[in-house]
C-alpha cells in the first residue's frame, strides 16, 4: 500500500501555489509546512508532499510504502 507520494521541485513557491489550487479538489489540505523545504498535504495524515530539491526535479522523487 502506498503511504504517501513526494514530488521534487526547483521552484517551491510556484509548486505550493499549484498544489494549493489542485489538491483541495481531491480532499487534501495543507497539514504541515516545512519552511523553505516543502509543504505537506493530507486529510488527517500526510498523503502528498512537494519538496524543494537542488537536483533536477523528476517524477520519481519519492513514493513511500507502508
Amino acid at each position: 500500500m502506498i503511504h504517501h507520494v513526494s514530488v521534487g521541485t526547483n521552484d517551491l513557491p510556484r509548486s505550493i501555489a499549484f498544489y494549493d489550487a489542485v489538491l483541495p479538489g481531491l480532499g487534501l489540505r495543507r497539514i504541515l509546512d516545512d519552511p523553505g523545504e516543502g509543504m505537506h498535504y493530507g486529510s488527517g495524515h500526510i498523503e502528498f508532499s512537494t519538496i524543494r530539491t537542488d537536483a533536477p526535479a523528476t517524477v520519481g522523487h519519492g513514493v513511500h510504502v507502508a
